[in-house]
């Protein structure tokens, strides 16, 4: 015998079926849009910049430099910039050093434009190189060699970098920078930006600053992202720069130096398409080896992150 319902009741299970249907399918949405926030592969960012470089476009790694409080108007004295390990010094010596050498794959950086001011930014410099495609950049299409840029930017205000970084990464605004008489690069167009130096949201109450979340925009692209500094990874304030289209390239789990060897190390990885993995071991390997090299007895441990490795694991283990 068929049971006959009445309309009104078929109607009630039809619209609580329907409700419950985009119900789950608006979870499913959500918890697709919170991927980001959890271990996640660099693979969208790789083939966003293997997409550029077929279509003859360079690669640009836009990296802003936070002076330390001491001589933070000397940044060729400056620990974070001009002394031995700083950034600026070690890419000047990348093609000559013994130790830079043995380290990283691609250290063939020149200087290929300079500028100073009395005012931030008060160093730039942008250092190039021509890259032969690995087995991982052929495997995304890349077969012909492509040009890299490096710019870096010393500022003496730690909060003006880090807000300088978020406006090219969220809103593309960078500055214009004549390589030759040929050559413009855009720092707005980088494909990869970040921080190095130290981490202000120290410096705040329960590490609350609001001046990046002051920066609105969305990011179209895929785009890498960087802060490397005391806990970048671990407390609140860069961490806030994930969203959808950012792959944390490298940050950071302890209290650490931000010295050159890891502007390097950057680099080479991104140079040669490393996974976070091997991202991470690679920083991880020559953050050791330079700060052993001096003081052989000094204890040293693994301060590194990448979107795919340690940076969303279970901290309460």
């Amino acid at each position: 015998m068929q049971l006959r319902l009445p309309f009104a009741v078929v109607l009630t299970v039809l619209f609580a079926s329907t409700l419950a249907a985009n119900a789950g399918a608006q979870e499913a949405e959500q918890e697709s849009e919170q991927d980001w926030r959890k271990p996640r592969s660099l693979d969208g960012l790789y083939e966003r910049i293997a997409k550029d470089l077929k279509g003859g476009k360079p690669l640009v790694i836009a990296s802003y430099y936070g002076m330390w409080q001491a001589r933070a108007d000397q940044p060729d004295r400056n620990l974070n910039w001009g002394v031995y390990y700083g950034h600026k010094t070690m890419l000047m010596r990348a093609k000559k050093d013994g130790h830079i050498a043995k380290n990283y794959k691609h250290t063939d950086w020149k200087r290929v434009h300079r500028a100073e001011s009395d005012a931030d930014p008060m160093r730039v410099l942008v250092f190039h190189q021509e890259v032969e495609p690995n087995a991982r950049w052929k495997k995304l299409g890349v077969q012909k060699s492509f040009d890299v840029y490096l710019v870096m930017e010393a500022w003496q205000g730690q909060e003006a970098a880090a807000k300088a970084m978020v406006r090219g990464l969220r809103q593309n605004k960078g500055r214009d920078i004549a390589i030759d008489d040929e050559t413009t690069i855009n720092t707005g167009q980088a494909q990869v930006t970040g921080y190095f130096g130290h981490n202000f949201f120290y410096d705040y109450v329960d590490f609350y600053w609001d001046g990046l979340d002051d920066i609105k925009g969305d990011i179209a692209r895929p785009t890498g992202v960087f802060a490397v500094g005391c806990k970048t990874a671990r407390v609140p304030g860069f961490g806030r720069l994930i969203t959808p289209n950012a792959y944390a390239v490298l940050y950071s789990r302890t209290l650490m130096a931000s010295e050159g060897y890891s502007t390097l190390a950057l680099a080479d990885g991104l140079l040669r398409a490393l996974d976070s993995k091997a991202m991470v071991g690679l920083a991880d390997r020559t953050y050791r080896y330079f700060q052993k090299h001096a003081k052989p007895d000094r204890r040293v441990g693994r301060p590194f992150v990448s979107h795919g490795f340690r940076m969303f694991e279970d901290t309460s283990k």
